[in-house]
């Protein structure tokens, strides 16, 4: 599990940490106080196991250089993710998992197909991890090669990242998930949370032609409703629920995800998070501008305790030279 993470030099970001997260984790605050950035460090780390995006069909770094703007790649655009465009030192992160550090590095001239590297200080000397191979660099010139990282960072390929960008490409999420679902009948946990929580008439779920391919309906009583046209809300919900119950990750990183829900669809879906979260060994990380899911979290530390996490993020203001 992912206990604290540290960044330099990434958006805008110039150096922050944050401590103290749990397996259900909420991140607060204003805008530019870096929630979605924390969030972006981990899945720039995550490229280490994995430089491709399966789910959204694109390099992980080609996707954190566009998915604010929706333009350049890395190969052409990377400068944007260096704190003020400043290229001539690494991007820096530091992610504490299961109780050891891992430092990453990202430097601008890194190639997009194998841009993080990551660093462990041992006893036994300095450890390089590069994509599918691990160095061990010792005290004297021996070099060692490991086929497999260390298990910790085994975390970060089991990792899934949902951001707006993803849950406004319904027809990717439900490509992916779909199959995976009907083959073991989860679709019928997704119509017992809709009929639970949001839409009490709903009686199944089913995936049939529409124009030139195919389409999630939510099927009810007395007609079948294209999942787009539920409501923002509810289409969002199910999106991430299907990721969750399909994919099952060990870590869950989710931007917004309380985007177009009113009040008390914000409710049932936090709950439902922090309940699958339990349930599936999913560590849960939020980064959110609502207070309604602000004040779920805080409910739930009350019944959960340690295993949930609210983390308010605020802006220092650095003094102008001469002022102290």
């Amino acid at each position: 599990m992912i206990e604290a993470l540290c960044v330099e030099r990434l958006r805008g970001l110039e150096k922050a940490c944050i401590s103290g997260f749990r397996r259900f984790t909420v991140i607060s605050g204003g805008n530019g106080t870096g929630k979605s950035t924390f969030l972006e460090a981990i899945y720039m780390a995550s490229a280490l196991m994995r430089g491709f995006d399966d789910l959204r069909g694109v390099g992980k770094l080609d996707y954190l250089v566009s998915r604010r703007g929706g333009r350049g790649k890395w190969d052409d655009s990377r400068h944007v993710l260096w704190h003020r465009m400043a290229t001539s030192a690494p991007i820096s992160l530091s992610l504490w998992i299961s109780g050891t550090r891992y430092d990453f590095s990202v430097t601008y001239n890194s190639p997009a197909s194998s841009p993080v590297y990551v660093w462990l200080n041992t006893g036994d000397g300095l450890v390089n991890y590069e994509v599918s191979k691990m160095i061990l660099r010792g005290s004297g010139e021996e070099v060692v090669y490991r086929k497999q990282p260390e298990p910790s960072l085994s975390l970060l390929s089991s990792m899934v990242f949902v951001d707006q960008q993803l849950l406004q490409t319904p027809e990717r999420v439900e490509k992916t998930c779909w199959p995976k679902l009907i083959a073991s009948r989860l679709d019928k946990r997704i119509t017992a949370f809709l009929r639970s929580s949001l839409m009490t008439d709903a009686e199944g779920l089913t995936y049939a032609p529409l124009g030139d391919g195919y389409s999630l309906f939510i099927q009810t009583s007395k007609t079948s409703i294209r999942l787009e046209d539920a409501g923002e809300g509810v289409k969002n919900s199910v999106l991430l629920y299907m990721l969750i119950l399909a994919l099952k990750p060990k870590l869950l990183l989710l931007d917004d995800p309380e985007f177009g829900m009113d009040p008390d669809t914000i409710y049932a879906f936090g709950r439902l998070l922090a309940e699958v979260s339990k349930e599936t060994d999913t560590q849960t990380i939020i980064a959110t501008r609502s207070l309604e899911l602000l004040e779920i979290t805080e409910a739930l530390r009350t019944e959960a305790g340690k295993e949930v996490a609210a983390i308010l993020l605020e802006k220092v203001q650095k003094p102008r030279e001469g002022f102290s």
